[in-house]
Formats: C-alpha cells, structure tokens, sequence
C-alpha cells in the first residue's frame, strides 16, 4: 500500500482526491495541506510514498521551490504535479515546457492535468508507485522469507508447540 499527501489550496479537490483514494486498497491518504508549510510540515511528518502538488499553490512558495523542499525533507517520496494550468489555451506553451524542465530538474517525478479526471490521477500515482518499486526490485533484488536450516526449523516447530 501506498501512502499518499495531496497539497492542494482547492478544497473540493482535496475531498473528490481523497475519497477515491480511500475506496482504492493500494493507497491510503496520509494528509492534505492546503499551504506550503501545511505541507512542509505534512510531508516532515509522514513521509509519504508519493505527493500530489498542485503546481498553482497559493502563497508566496514557488512551487517547483516547494516540491524541492519537499523531496529534501522526504527523499524517497515521488513528487506529481497535478495542475489545471496547462489546461488553459491562453498560457505560453514555452512558459509550461520551462515550468515542467523546471520541476523534473527539482525531483518532480511526473506531471498530470487535473481536467484528466480523478481516475487518471490515480493511475498516474500507480503508475510511478509500480516503477519505482520495479527499479528497487531490479537494485536491490525481490524480497525474500528469512530462510532457515532444518535443524533451526526444528527448533522453532518444537518451541511453538
């Protein structure tokens, strides 16, 4: 199961987020914040496996500058920017391609549009959950049973009982 912070300032947002991440057994919402120290404090606290950030936060952060913070406080956590901005038709499209260079050279694992919808947000989440628990796998090699001789399992049978 992953853990999950959503950072977002829309609070209708926030609780449709929250909801479907409540009814999906492979994630458990750990917190909302709806500022950048909420979420400093938040993410300092938790340590999530991945956060949802939303890229126009309101207050006096960047927010590529705060999901840096972020990814410092909480290293292993996955960043994905979730945004109705690059939705909008009358935004510089150079402006969007600097803001996302920006954030993946801060950490910011992905990016997804909320207009998308609360399903595909959630698959963007499983998605990067899956790869990073891949590459760990394919480092660090699977998980495996603590293995013990016969004679320790003996042991342990004749303890039990």
């Amino acid at each position: 199961m992953a853990t999950v912070a959503i950072i977002d300032d829309d609070r209708l947002v926030c609780d449709i987020l929250n909801m479907r991440l409540d009814s999906d057994s492979d994630f458990e919402c750990v917190g909302i914040a709806s500022s950048p120290a909420e979420a400093r404090k938040l993410v300092g606290k938790c340590t999530p496996d991945l956060i949802i950030l939303d890229i126009m936060l309101g207050g006096t952060t960047d927010p590529i500058d705060l999901a840096a913070d972020l990814i410092k406080a909480s290293p292993h956590s996955q960043v994905i920017v979730c945004t109705a901005w690059s939705d909008n038709p009358s935004l510089d499209r150079e402006q969007e391609f600097r803001q996302k260079f920006r954030a993946s050279r801060s950490g910011v694992t992905d990016w997804v549009s909320k207009s998308r919808g609360v399903n595909e947000i959630i698959s963007t989440l499983l998605l990067n959950f899956v790869a990073i628990q891949l590459l760990g796998w394919l480092i660090h090699g699977p998980l495996q049973e603590p293995t013990h001789s016969t004679a320790e399992s003996s042991q342990i049978g004749a303890a039990a009982q």
